[in-house]
């Protein structure tokens, strides 16, 4: 068992991202467009139901796989909503900034400078990392701007990371994210193939960053986001850190990665001040417009919590 634990804690980063991508652009670039949506879908399924058995096998955190009903539920319904929502999510998206770009194509003369003659594995990559750059200042603005942080509250809310709970999201956090990492592919007329890869990289380093399963990613820490700068940016100690959501390199530019050098991570993670936050999936949905409310409710909450350690009436 220890054998097969150092060697899934060692290839299992490796051969989802790199495995899954490389499948699928071996298939774009081989002309057997046919065969994507199989590939896409068996390999990512495949990926999924891996990392739910070894959450369970060999857990980063074991107390994490405790009490699993009483969230599942909750993160079930935001991964159904959010799936049944995207088609209209991205239209919102795409007409929003279709209509930026070409705004400004017409004041300033632009048109798109895709290098569409390049190698399909270039351009996703030149794709995702000016797609970070963009995902980087708008998930930083929702930590500092309260209007924002009241969408994004929601997927800071579990007191538990493991890979289900990766896409817990406001539907209106998503479509403001969501917005920003596409603005190059609409500014720059990105091929569909180059998206298609780029799609594919963020929803496996996304399930990867919050995934419950002890993982040797020293390699890899360097360039991608990996759960060991994730789980500190959940953390209830230091959550204005670590920003990127496939590469880390925009966090190292702007100095906002952190990581103890020993490697340490979080106690705890989820939303310390704000106790009273909702559990429940239509709580969670109704809680921008209830912002303060949760928030005289968590004071409440808290000043009665440090009265019973106190001993004070």
């Amino acid at each position: 068992m220890n054998t097969l634990r150092k060697l899934c804690s060692v290839a299992l980063f490796p051969a989802m991202v790199f495995g899954i991508t490389g499948a699928c652009i071996w298939v774009l670039e081989s002309g057997r467009r046919d065969l994507f949506q199989t590939i896409h879908l068996t390999t990512i399924s495949a990926g999924f139901v891996a990392l739910f058995g070894l959450e369970r096998l060999f857990a980063h955190r074991r107390e994490w796989n405790e009490g699993r009903d009483r969230d599942f539920w909750t993160d079930l319904l935001h991964n159904v909503f959010g799936a049944i929502s995207f088609p209209t999510r991205l239209a919102i998206r795409v007409a929003i900034l279709t209509a930026t770009v070409a705004w400004l194509a017409s004041a300033v003369g632009t048109t798109g400078v895709w290098p569409s003659t390049w190698p399909l594995v270039t351009r996703a990559a030149l794709l995702v990392l000016l797609g970070e750059f963009f995902y980087y200042w708008a998930h930083r603005l929702a930590h500092e701007v309260e209007p924002l942080w009241r969408l994004h509250a929601t997927h800071h809310s579990p007191t538990r990371l493991y890979w289900f709970n990766a896409d817990r999201f406001h539907p209106f956090d998503l479509l403001v994210l969501g917005a920003a990492r596409a603005i190059p592919a609409v500014a720059l007329s990105a091929d569909v193939d180059a998206i298609a890869i780029q799609s594919l990289l963020v929803s496996v380093c996304g399930k990867l960053q919050h995934v419950n399963v002890e993982l040797a990613l020293r390699p890899w820490n360097g360039l991608f986001a990996t759960a060991d700068w994730h789980r500190w940016h959940h953390s209830t100690i230091q959550t204005h850190c670590n920003y990127g959501n496939t590469l880390i390199v925009w966090d190292r530019i702007f100095r906002s990665a952190y990581r103890p050098t020993d490697g340490s991570g979080p106690e705890n993670v989820g939303l310390a001040d704000m106790p009273a936050f909702p559990t429940g999936f239509v709580g969670q949905l109704l809680s921008p417009f209830l912002w303060r409310r949760l928030e005289r409710l968590s004071a409440q909450t808290t000043t009665a919590a440090r009265a019973a350690q106190t001993g004070t009436p």
